[in-house]
């Protein structure tokens, strides 16, 4: 079953084969979104481009993601468009910190910077958060970590209500 969150006109659903190539050329260097998310952080080699879109692709082939989902795809609703048919503009992620502790962090990109500010990231996180606990419900603790250059993204930890440790 494909799943898809939904408020307002902001949608995180699970992965489409089309949102493969956009996602692609997304993780190639030199994108403004790359020095936001972690400019300490090396860019991704060709090689873990690769390996990445492919589990992705098995994931898609399969027919059986996870449950809980890992990552899924940030897409804004369209009028002639089903939800789960929509553009990706951008992913939401979670990684156990500590699974015996049940503590999780999770994380968000919107690529297009002419995305950012307009409430698209506060509303998909807030479906992602909400998700993580309903699928989760044992979680102890959520995180989210980012880079204190990185202010809208602190801002909106903030506008969610995560607090600074």
């Amino acid at each position: 079953m494909t799943l898809v969150l939904q408020g307002g006109t902001v949608i995180v659903r699970d992965w489409r084969y089309e949102d493969l190539v956009p996602y692609e050329e997304w993780l190639q260097p030199g994108h403004r979104w790359q020095e936001m998310d972690g400019p300490h952080e090396s860019a991704l080699t060709p090689v873990e481009i690769d390996e990445k879109i492919a589990r992705i692709s098995t994931v898609i082939e399969s027919g059986e993601p996870p449950t809980p989902r890992r990552r899924l795809v940030i897409a804004l609703a369209e009028a002639d468009q089903p939800p789960d048919a929509t553009a990706m503009i951008g992913t939401v992620s979670a990684y156990w910190e500590q699974q015996a502790s049940w503590s999780i962090n999770l994380g968000i990109c919107l690529f297009d910077p002419n995305t950012w500010g307009q409430g698209i990231g506060y509303i998909a996180l807030g479906l992602w958060t909400q998700y993580l606990f309903d699928e989760l419900p044992p979680i102890v603790r959520l995180g989210l970590r980012t880079w204190s250059g990185n202010v809208g993204m602190v801002r909106l930890a903030q506008k969610l209500g995560f607090q600074e440790e």
